[in-house]
């Protein structure tokens, strides 16, 4: 610490010492963080609710990218839910027999802890979500493609082609047109602004 109490200096070997102590440090603050919040699941499911613990670290951590990847790790891995009253997390009663089984033994305890350790939430991806928007203009090119497709088909008899709603074809086609057109305007202008 003696080496920053100078303040800025131009000296690179003071530099390169500094960046050595950071190092050996931030390595060493990066796993008592890991190891504090693993002790903040395990405390909240021994305790039977208590998370006064887990939401004093979120507080700690601050409210940036990483409090918020925190809270949602202590969502995932603890028996924690979002608070609806306040800020922070409340006990998730729901989720505590889930993690009392992960916990019934000493050696399921430990395995539990050593996981939660080793899959800190800095390194920790939300799962993605299976959500994909319905973009308009495809949906509307696929349907005005499906039913093009099956009446140029000679594999239909005349009968099913009867059936193919092909009633307003080609005000879809227009419409998609406009759709497009649209959008180029709209990125042109978008693109000439910046």
């Amino acid at each position: 610490m003696k080496m920053f109490a100078n303040g800025p200096t131009e000296d690179k070997d003071k530099l390169l010492s500094m960046v050595k102590f950071i190092n050996a440090h931030s390595n060493d603050g990066r796993h008592m963080i890991a190891v504090a919040a693993a002790s903040r699941v395990l405390y909240a499911v021994s305790s039977n609710g208590d998370v006064e613990p887990a939401n004093k670290l979120i507080e700690a951590i601050g409210p940036n990218q990483r409090g918020d990847t925190l809270v949602k790790w202590f969502l995932e891995f603890g028996p924690f839910k979002i608070n609806d009253n306040k800020d922070g997390l409340a006990f998730g009663t729901g989720k505590i027999k889930q993690f009392q089984n992960k916990m019934d033994t000493p050696e399921n305890k430990r395995d539990f802890a050593q996981s939660l350790v080793l899959n800190p939430f800095w390194v920790w991806q939300p799962p993605k979500s299976p959500f994909k928007p319905a973009v308009l203009e495809q949906l509307l090119a696929q349907a005005i493609s499906k039913v093009e497709k099956q009446l140029k088909s000679t594999d239909i008899s005349d009968e099913d082609r009867k059936q193919i709603d092909s009633f307003g074809i080609d005000e879809a086609k227009a419409t998609l047109k406009a759709i497009r057109l649209k959008r180029a305007l709209a990125e042109s202008s978008t693109a000439a602004i910046n």
